[in-house]
């Protein structure tokens, strides 16, 4: 299983190299000079939050499209013709015209303009709401990558410590004239512990090369100077609350939801309003000795009989029904996760605050050892204490891993995103 998800990585690092340049082809970060300035700079190169700023800015640009006024409306008409005058002589037909000129001014009545206005800003409190998402998620998945590193290299320490030991013990039993059977068995569980070490810096090499891979197509930097960047072991914890108030981007994006439906609604509930078009009206009736100026007020509606919009404003009713469903079950989801991301936290700080530190942990190695070369510890005992080193760094890297995933959670949830640094 852990070789076929070493290829699948592998192959998924191989297939990203197709379609971007070469890690150190391009420096993506120019020459940061802390972890933090990484994240900044790739917040500022994500496609996903390329995406998100642009579709923000778009919608900031819908309430000034909301508020425009109509335009008003010109029109005109001529028409020219004979007609039959009176006069002493009989009558004469005589040519006739008449020219029309109207301007109207169209006026929204019901509250469109402002129903319109209140959809427009629903938008982008939603659009903002996804720009947070887009942060929060590529800073915790960097911040993950970027720790995993530092746990892996310390890893590599202590295998390669433990690997040191046994060469020099296989050395020191070598250089030996003649070994006893118990001796010669040492050796041989010496050689066993050596290659089974082995294969696990072998595993942890690779995983070294993955990592390395994913943050040097992510900034453009060489492998070699993450190092520099690696955040050191978190030593003080945070306290989170139980009570503190949710300001997550699902609820943000599910409220401003609510929002447009209840926008919407009052949309059309307006539709049901005619649109009025009022202005001068001006007509002139030309005969063939006689100028005749008419003035007035044009006045235009349309008469809401046949149709008074009860369909739309029932399926924006219907609408608006569902939104504050999915709020509702958004907000239930939010307070579980809070509840499971908060339990997880707690419980990994109370263990790790309980373990060793890496200064007693680096003691008893080295004591361990020295004992060993003094002929007080049997070899048995050696393996072993290096195997529960190896084992202790391992699970406690796996934990420490999970707290700080279930921190930088809990700060998204709260809305902190700045508190999410390494």
């Amino acid at each position: 299983m852990a070789r076929c998800l070493g290829m699948m990585a592998i192959i998924s690092i191989m297939m990203a190299g197709l379609f971007l340049k070469p890690s150190w082809a391009e420096n993506l970060c120019g020459e940061p000079r802390t972890a933090a300035d990484l994240i900044v700079c790739l917040e500022e190169k994500s496609p996903e939050i390329q995406r998100a700023k642009a579709s923000l800015a778009a919608a900031e640009k819908l309430v000034g499209v909301a508020g425009q006024i109509p335009n008003p409306e010109l029109s005109a008409q001529f028409s020219t013709g004979k007609i039959f005058q009176d006069d002493d002589f009989g009558g004469q037909n005589v040519r006739s015209s008449e020219t029309e000129v109207a301007i109207v001014q169209p006026i929204e009545l019901g509250g469109k303009r402002s129903s319109r206005k209140e959809t427009a800003k629903a938008k982008i409190r939603a659009a903002e709401a996804d720009l947070y998402a887009a942060r929060a998620t590529g800073r915790i998945l960097f911040l993950t990558q970027f720790n995993r590193l530092k746990q892996l290299l310390s890893e590599q320490v202590l295998i390669d410590e433990a690997l040191g030991t046994f060469t020099k013990l296989v050395g020191q039993y070598q250089r030996r004239p003649a070994l006893s059977p118990e001796q010669e068995v040492t050796v041989a569980v010496f050689r066993l512990a050596a290659d089974d070490y082995r294969l696990r810096k072998a595993e942890v090499d690779d995983e070294v090369t993955q990592v390395h891979a994913t943050l040097a197509l992510q900034t453009g930097l060489r492998p070699e100077s993450f190092a520099g960047y690696l955040p050191s072991r978190r030593v003080e914890w945070p306290t989170f609350a139980n009570d503190t108030p949710l300001n997550t981007p699902f609820v943000a994006k599910a409220e401003a939801q609510v929002n447009e439906a209840q926008a919407d609604l009052k949309l059309a509930k307006s539709e049901s309003w005619p649109i009025l078009k009022l202005g001068p009206f001006f007509r002139l009736e030309t005969t063939s000795n006689t100028n005749d100026p008419f003035y007035g007020l044009q006045f235009e509606s349309p008469i809401p009989v046949l149709n008074l919009n009860r369909k739309g404003r029932a399926y924006a009713n219907q609408v608006l029904m569902a939104a504050e469903t999915n709020l509702d079950l958004a907000k239930k989801e939010q307070h579980q996760s809070r509840e499971a991301l908060l339990r997880i936290y707690q419980r990994s700080v109370a263990i790790l605050s309980s373990t060793l530190t890496d200064p007693e942990v680096q003691k008893k190695h080295e004591k361990i050892e020295r004992l060993f070369f003094q002929g007080v510890v049997p070899s048995a005992l050696v393996i072993e204490a290096h195997r529960q080193l190896v084992d202790f760094e391992t699970n406690r890297n796996a934990r420490e891993l999970a707290a700080l995933k279930a921190m930088w959670g809990l700060y998204a949830l709260e809305g902190k995103l700045t508190e999410i640094v390494p």
